[in-house]
């Protein structure tokens, strides 16, 4: 192998280990769907005949991986309780006859395009006022995103990237090159095969990775089943992981000059079904649907990026390459023959990233304020930044007298591409700028209630009542421990109240 196959391969085994490590580790992540209404209204008494909880949430929700628990101030927890969905984006919870009493509902459910965990919780009466009143929702906050999601997710959009970008070069841009007469192509086409090997494998391993996260986060090895074949994220995440599998042999076939005409189809459409499958499990879809004007775009501004991305990238190796066997007018043929799909790429990405802004960021405030919109206008600056990069890059091609400098701006590029992936995977991992920020939507909809966080050591204590008013009222207690690994598990939290008397709680 040679040196730059090694040092690609040495990378490309570096990704995938930092996919695998990063994936042992899941953390809670940032919630996507968010409850707009629910029945009966939080703060409100409604009859004795009442015999159904509504949830309705803003995107589509898994009522397989969806827990409500019910418990009276009185009459303790309510059993049994049956999860029904008729409607995507509606949990409908069965209830028994429920007893003259207060209840607090605490609720977790998953959104079915990303399976991003989202919880709260509300209280209403039965027959009895809950005092102090309280507004329509009770919606817990929006934690940060994940950082070992947000590497998973860059893993997994760099190895589709140059996996893309890779084949673009082999199907459309070498065989272009060498109508324009450069020679000794043949040189790169085992170097190409061998990154987009390389770039398969990062790509399933953190595919793999991702899914194992979900999993711990729905609740463990036991509701595997349940995210793989009962949630859209699943089907998409066994159709990618097939048709990045599928690509293996079709690329191994690429490093010979054997390689049929079937096989190059074969790569092509395995390439659409792995971007296709990126696409329906989308803010974008899950706000529009998996049969929208805006999957398709989405799928177009994802296809067309990796394509650059990973041009650029397969480009680099390829022209180093041909610079140390002395194929100088090779490299530079072979660099002008990707000008045009690279031109081509940028004004895609350019056009159908605008066109779905809207349905992310709901408003220009949104965009300067919320944590969303400004990844979003720091993914627009390297954008732009990358796009200067390949316009001199090309000008610099046409220039005598500039090897140097076009051999070097490639490489500049790329790392602003890479900076520019990390942007897009932190985007997918939070969540949208549809509505107010977190902590402002909380305010308005949560019950009048009163919360503290504190911290002793390594332990951060946090404390809740609802609703914070005379009468009857909801104390919840936990504790954390910041230390990793913890010296021990949590067992038993003691909390003392005004009166002295100690109540033993278990996690």
């Amino acid at each position: 192998m040679s040196r730059s196959g090694r040092r690609a391969a040495r990378g490309l085994g570096t990704l995938a280990a930092a996919a695998l490590l990063a994936g042992t580790a899941a953390r809670p992540a940032s919630a996507h769907a968010y409850l707009v209404r629910a029945l009966p209204v939080n703060g409100t008494s409604v009859p004795s005949g009442t015999h159904t909880l509504t949830l309705e949430f803003d995107e589509e929700v898994s009522s397989e991986l969806s827990r409500v628990r019910i418990v009276g101030a009185h009459t303790g927890r309510v059993v049994p309780l049956e999860i029904v969905s008729a409607d995507p984006s509606t949990l409908t919870v069965r209830l028994p006859r429920l007893a003259r009493d207060i209840y607090r509902v605490e609720w977790h459910t998953v959104a079915e395009d990303d399976l991003h965990a989202t919880g709260g919780t509300l209280v209403f009466g039965v027959d009895t006022p809950v005092p102090g009143g309280a507004a329509d929702t009770g919606t817990s906050g929006t934690p940060g995103p994940s950082p070992d999601e947000v590497v998973l997710r860059w893993l997994e959009f760099a190895g589709v990237a140059i996996t893309l970008g890779a084949l673009a070069l082999l199907l459309v841009v070498v065989p272009r090159a060498a109508r324009k007469g450069a020679g000794a192509l043949e040189l790169v086409r085992q170097p190409l095969a061998r990154l987009a090997l390389g770039a398969v494998s990062v790509a399933l391993v953190a595919g793999a990775g991702l899914l194992a996260e979900q999993i711990v986060r729905a609740g463990g090895v036991s509701r595997a089943p349940a995210v793989v074949t009962g949630t859209v994220y699943g089907h998409a995440w066994i159709a990618s992981e097939l048709c990045l599998a599928a690509l293996l042999p079709v690329l191994a076939a690429a490093r010979t000059p054997a390689w049929s005409r079937l096989l190059r189809l074969s790569g092509v459409v395995l390439a659409l079904g792995v971007v296709c499958s990126l696409a329906v499990v989308s803010h974008a879809a899950a706000a529009r649907g998996t049969a929208s004007w805006a999957t398709a775009l989405l799928a177009l501004h994802l296809g067309t990026a990796a394509l650059w991305l990973g041009g650029v990238v397969s480009l680099a190796t390829a022209s180093a390459v041909l610079l140390r066997r002395g194929e100088r007018s090779s490299a530079r043929t072979l660099a002008l023959a990707f000008g045009e799909p690279a031109a081509f790429s940028v004004a895609a990405v350019a056009v159908s990233g605008v066109a779905v802004l809207g349905i992310h960021v709901a408003s220009s405030g949104l965009l300067v304020h919320s944590a969303y919109g400004q990844t979003v206008i720091a993914k627009t600056g390297l954008f732009l930044l990358a796009g200067v990069a390949g316009l001199v890059t090309s000008l610099a091609l046409r220039m005598r007298g500039r090897d140097g400098f076009w051999r070097r701006a490639p490489r500049v590029e790329a790392a602003l591409l890479l900076g520019l992936l990390l942007a897009a995977a932190l985007l997918t991992a939070q969540a949208p700028a549809r509505n107010l920020p977190a902590p402002a939507a909380t305010a308005a909809t949560t019950a009048p209630g009163q919360a503290a966080i504190a911290a002793t050591a390594d332990l951060v204590v946090g404390l809740d009542v609802q609703p914070g008013r005379p009468g009857v009222n909801f104390v919840t207690a936990s504790v954390s421990n910041t230390r990793r690994p913890a010296p021990a598990p949590i067992r038993e939290v003691s909390l003392t109240v005004a009166t002295e008397a100690v109540t033993k709680l278990t996690p």
